[in-house]
This record gives structure tokens, sequence and C-alpha cells, in this order.
């Protein structure tokens, strides 16, 4: 991950099949919360990593545009 802190926790359901996930993530001076509502059955944790792997990337290269 590209963020310089991050903190993720699933606030529906568990791990392996959470619905809702939460997310904060620290760019430098900026601090970003996503969520995403995946509904049933839910998805795991790796997958959700995956997933916002792309999200990170395409996050962290608008701010660090605006930074630089």
């Amino acid at each position: 991950m590209n963020a310089d802190d991050l903190i993720v926790v699933c606030g529906m359901g568990n791990t392996e099949s959470c619905q809702l996930w939460f997310v904060w993530a620290r760019y430098d001076n900026f601090i970003a919360s996503f969520e995403y509502y995946a509904p049933n059955p839910g998805m795991g944790e790796t997958t959700f990593f995956e997933m916002f792997s792309k999200v990170d990337e395409i996050f962290s290269k608008k701010i660090n545009f605006r930074i630089n």
C-alpha cells in the first residue's frame, strides 16, 4: 500500500465475509476515509485488499501530484 498509515475495519461480518469495510488512510498531510459495501455473502480480506490496492494506487498518485 502507498498510504503512510492505514486502518482497515470490518464493520459488518468478519474478515472472511465482511459486508461493510471501513478504511482510513493517511497520505502525507491528507486523511481519506473510504467505505465499501459488499452485499451477501460479503467480501474476504484478501479480495478486499486486492481491490483496495488499486484505489490506493490511484489516490496516492493524485495526492502526490498535488503535493509535488
